[in-house]
């Protein structure tokens, strides 16, 4: 959660700290710019590792949980599901 909000933080201070205006799906602007380019870079790179960072946790939690699935057979998915889908 919290990498989540970091992630929109440092999106935002990339439109702030941008020399143009950059928007969100053509509709919403992010934010009004200021030109501080070092500043913009900066923010950039760690813009890029965060979500690097978050993707490669979601990577490994997703394979985590599909080899506790299969291998281990921990029933889980089982107890998830609808009776109808038992067997």
């Amino acid at each position: 959660m919290w990498g989540l909000f970091g992630v929109a933080v440092t999106e935002f201070l990339l439109g702030l700290t941008s020399s143009v205006q950059l928007w969100a799906g053509d509709i919403v602007p992010i934010a009004y710019p200021i030109g501080w380019p070092k500043l913009n870079s900066l923010v950039g790179i760690v813009h890029s590792i965060e979500f690097c960072a978050i993707s490669a946790l979601a990577v490994a939690h997703a394979r985590f949980h599909i080899w506790r699935h299969t291998k281990l057979r921990d029933n889980a998915l089982r107890i998830m599901a609808p009776m109808a889908f038992h067997r």
